[in-house]
């Protein structure tokens, strides 16, 4: 029974297309808010430092400096939720996590 219901939603996952990027890419994410009674469309663009590959729990943290703060917000892929995914550009790097750009200057991971 439970192999049934992961391979059902295996073949959903395999359907969205959602994870053509990778660690060092600059998202824009399009989501709701879940608390908010309202239904407002918030925006969050920021690079992502690290994704988190399970078989249905899909993760990406992504990092942003708004207003002299540094920012890092985790987004689970494949939440119904999130509307859209926008990939701006690349940045190559040899990691597959990012994390050193927390002890780098805010100046390295500002996103405009």
């Amino acid at each position: 029974m439970i192999s049934l219901i992961n391979l059902n939603e295996l073949k959903q996952i395999k359907k969205k297309s959602r994870t053509s990027f990778n660690s060092g890419d600059i998202l824009e994410i399009n989501f709701f808010n879940r608390y908010l009674i309202t239904n407002f469309l918030h925006t969050f663009k920021g690079m992502c430092l690290k994704i988190k590959k399970n078989t249905l729990n899909l993760s990406c943290i992504l990092r942003n400096v708004i207003k002299k703060i540094s920012i890092e917000q985790l987004f689970l892929i494949y939440s119904p939720h999130i509307l859209d995914i926008w990939k701006y550009y690349t940045r190559i790097h040899k990691k597959s996590k990012l994390y050193f750009y927390r002890k780098l200057p805010k100046k390295h991971s500002k996103i405009n």
